[in-house]
């Protein structure tokens, strides 16, 4: 029997969450609300990984007479740029953004008004915008930056934002990282020895039958910047009124399923907020029996030496 060649597959996640089917539970039926719903349009976003820009092999294949001629190192780097796509998930529409410095909360929602600007005219009956992402650094529930950038986007653009997140070491399943691997699969036969180059190859590849959008951002973004406590204590109470008036909503799951495990709740299912000891009292009496005998020992050599 032959058994030809195959390429080692990346589908085990890395870890499982015990909440992990209950958050796949709760984005289907936000997807397939906001799918259902004439007034809601929804978006898949996502960084691809930093593209090196030189004189650099990609490792892979391209139909050429003569093969291409990399240097021997990835040494000579002479940009990096940031790929930041977001899909029109039921329209199948692609638009990527290439920023040039660093990947933050500031870059991400600046595209993503970018997008709704030159878009809103094709959706004047949307009201909502359902997001699909993961729980990257720059765009998780947590980021201060991030959700102070999204209140500020919904107040100018009056629309209901819902952010749908998929579960921790899950990001494979949101619908734009197709894209991303039909991106790679495409160019990384090339050399992409300036950026106008890898924003040609990326603006030639197709998806679903139609070119992709693309837009090279010039603008230069920090990373550190966040709300300072101050400013988050000022801001506090009118972004809690906008989460309480529904115009932000997180999908990640219900409140029951995002407390602890039963081991951590009272018998009345509230949470159980004392501190647990790490070790029970009998391992911490067989842990005082053994420095009790260490100190013994420590006792009698002291006393042969007639110390």
């Amino acid at each position: 029997m032959r058994v030809s060649l195959k390429k080692t597959q990346k589908i085990k996640p890395l870890k499982k969450i015990p909440e992990t089917d209950a958050i796949f539970d709760h984005v289907h039926h936000a997807n397939q609300a906001s799918d259902q719903d004439q007034k809601s349009l929804r978006l898949s976003i996502d960084s691809k990984a930093k593209v090196k820009i030189g004189n650099l092999s990609r490792g892979g294949k391209d139909r050429t007479k003569e093969p291409r001629k990399a240097d021997d190192h990835d040494t000579e780097i002479k940009a990096i740029v940031v790929p930041f796509g977001i899909l029109d998930v039921v329209g199948n529409a692609l638009t990527i953004f290439f920023g040039q410095s660093h990947e933050t909360s500031d870059f991400i929602v600046d595209c993503l008004e970018s997008w709704w600007h030159d878009h809103a005219h094709q959706h004047p009956d949307v009201e909502e915008l359902a997001i699909n992402l993961d729980n990257g650094p720059s765009v998780q529930s947590h980021r201060t930056q991030f959700i102070r950038r999204m209140v500020e986007f919904s107040h100018k653009t009056g629309l209901r934002i819902v952010l749908i997140y998929y579960p921790p070491y899950h990001s494979k399943y949101n619908p734009i990282e197709r894209c991303w691997a039909a991106l790679e699969n495409y160019w990384n036969g090339a050399i992409l020895s300036t950026v106008d180059t890898a924003v040609q190859w990326a603006a030639n590849r197709q998806w679903k039958g139609s070119a992709p959008v693309i837009h090279l951002v010039e603008k230069v973004y920090e990373k550190g910047i966040s709300v300072g406590q101050e400013q988050h204590d000022r801001r506090h109470d009118g972004e809690r009124e906008h989460f309480r008036s529904r115009q932000i909503k997180l999908v990640r799951m219900s409140s029951q399923e995002r407390c602890d495990p039963p081991a951590q709740r009272n018998a009345d299912g509230s949470r159980d907020v004392r501190r647990q000891p790490r070790d029970g009292p009998e391992k911490r009496n067989e842990q005082d029996v053994r420095v009790r005998q260490a100190r013994g020992r420590v006792a009698g050599h002291a006393e042969k030496r007639g110390l």
